[in-house]
This record gives structure tokens, sequence and C-alpha cells, in this order.
């Protein structure tokens, strides 16, 4: 449904805190070890968002028509590397 809802898990409210809507659908999620931003894959293209903003940040995209996956790397933390279905791998790095 190309949305995703973030939830505050230390109260039992049902309702969301914050709704991200994407262009399109959603093949990958990835959250930053602060906490505060995370990445998503989807239809061509790596989005970068933040928890307290709707839109992205930045998007990435190289051509390829679906990426599959997305992750940040744990020790420098300001890269993010993504796989496409076209084979090609990219590291992105948010400096």
């Amino acid at each position: 449904d190309k949305v995703i809802r973030l939830w505050e898990t230390k109260n039992s409210s049902t309702d969301s805190i914050n709704i991200f809507k994407g262009k399109g659908t959603f093949t990958g999620i990835d959250s930053h070890i602060n906490g505060k931003m995370f990445a998503t894959s989807g239809s061509e293209e790596v989005a970068i968002w933040d928890i307290t903003r709707t839109d992205p940040l930045v998007n990435f995209s190289w051509g390829a028509d679906t990426v599959n996956c997305v992750r940040f790397n744990q020790s420098e933390t300001s890269l993010i590397a993504s796989c496409a279905s076209d084979r090609s791998l990219m590291l992105h790095d948010l400096r």
C-alpha cells in the first residue's frame, strides 16, 4: 500500500506516531543505529527518511528497475549498501 507507519511501543495506543508515504512499493527497510533515520528500497530508488518528517531527506537512483534491499553499515554509519534486480550493488555515502 506504499505506506510505512511508525508506532510507539511504550503505550498501548492504537494510533501511529507518523505515516510515511512512498512513490512506489517498498521492498526493504533498515534503521540507522541512532534510531533517528531509516532507509527504504523499492521501485527504482533508495530513500533516506527522518522519523520526524513525512518526506524523504534524499533519494538515490541509478536506473535499476527495482532495488531489492538496503542496509546501513553498523560501523561506518554514513554508508548504505543496496542491491537491485539487475544484479547491481551500490554504496551510498550520506556525507
